[in-house]
């Protein structure tokens, strides 16, 4: 058997790539072969092959040098790397689905990401294949879909309630997704963890590098922000940190600060392992959180918030539906308590059992879905 993964697609969000592999790895697991499928858009222009040829050669020569001299496209060589590595992709022109296509493979996944989110690529045609449209219904699966906002726009009530009807089993990333399938269709849709959960810690770091040239010697804070990190970290998270950083000499990094140039042209492998040798995380991204929990972290959590087409879009719904679901209610922002022992003492345990009982479930989701035996 063989399935095709329909996800948003991106070089530049560390969790997309994360959970595309996620969905990749669980589905060949089951024994069924599988690729993604990713839309001719992101096929490299002739002028970007040729820039990205001179800097895998300069990456071959000098590694370090090439990442202080060009690190943006340096990550996105990264980037590219690990997809060609661990994410089998086809790229077609998925905005015309040929119909063909539902003749090439048994099942069609859709997920993880915030791919029922209609305002992230708001197009007809993008949104109807992360739905599913072109496919049979039996050929229909979703594997931990986000819609990432908390209520639907109405103009999409109509085809999402037409295609989510359509699906033999629905399954949800939070609790409000849950919710707009309920309203939208009368169904009930299960609440399942994201993907990357679905990964032990052993297998992720399996995929991770060490950043070349970094400095492992001092311990450090790493700062993940998708949002704005001055206006996300209130006044008294930022005197604990300061405090914390002053008393542990905590050297700080930032992923996304391109002064920061190391951690500015890391890689998904290499993110990994920035990740799992940090003192202290600080971040407000969903994924931020969950390696934190996968790798058994100390972190601090912001809320993030998201400005799109003037308006401000509170993105944290996934993150409280999956805390609530480890029963870690206490990291989240309004509730993490600023002291030494909440911080550096904290007890994973309980939520990584949690997260075992998980992934059972969800394979036994998966399988029922796909009608394996």
């Amino acid at each position: 058997m063989k399935a095709a993964i329909f996800t948003i697609y991106g070089q530049s969000n560390y969790g997309n790539r994360f959970q595309n592999y996620g969905v990749f790895s669980n589905i060949l697991k089951l024994g069924i072969d599988c690729e993604s499928i990713i839309s001719k858009q992101w096929t490299p222009t002739a002028s970007r092959l040729r820039i990205e040829a001179q800097m895998r050669d300069r990456l071959r020569q000098d590694e370090l040098e090439a990442q202080q001299e060009s690190p943006l496209v340096v990550r996105q060589i990264r980037y590219e790397t690990f997809d060609g590595s661990y994410i089998p992709q086809r790229f077609i022109d998925a905005v015309h689905m040929p119909e063909s296509i539902r003749s090439e493979y048994d099942f069609f996944i859709t997920g993880s990401d915030q791919v029922w989110n209609p305002q992230f690529r708001d197009s007809l045609g993008q949104i109807e294949n992360r739905l599913l449209k072109f496919a049979r219904p039996e050929q229909r699966v979703c594997f931990a879909p986000s819609f990432g906002i908390d209520a639907l726009p109405e103009k999409w009530h109509d085809l999402y309630r037409r295609e989510l009807c359509k699906f033999p089993y629905l399954n949800v990333r939070e609790q409000t997704g849950a919710e707009i399938i309920r309203d939208l269709t009368g169904r009930n849709a299960d609440v399942v963890l994201d993907p990357t959960f679905m990964i032990d810690k052993d297998e992720w770091l399996s995929l991770a590098k060490p950043m070349p040239g970094f400095d492992y010697e001092h311990p450090y804070i790493l700062y993940y922000f998708l949002g704005s990190e001055e206006e996300e970290i209130s006044e008294d998270l930022r005197n604990f940190i300061d405090r914390v950083k002053k008393e542990r000499e905590l050297v700080e990094y930032r992923l996304f600060r391109p002064e920061d140039r190391l951690p500015y042209s890391a890689g998904p492998s290499e993110f990994l392992d920035l990740f799992n040798r940090a003192a202290l995380i600080c971040t407000d991204s969903f994924h931020g959180a969950v390696f934190s929990v996968i790798l058994g972290k100390p972190f601090l959590l912001c809320n993030r918030r998201l400005v799109i087409a003037s308006q401000d879009i509170d993105m944290s719904n996934r993150t409280i539906s999956v805390m609530d679901r480890l029963q870690l209610q206490d990291k989240l922002p309004e509730n993490q308590e600023l002291t030494d022992d909440a911080l550096w003492e904290y007890d994973y345990t309980n939520a990584h059992a949690i997260i075992q009982k998980e992934q059972k479930r969800m394979k036994g989701l998966l399988r029922e879905a796909m009608r394996l035996a």
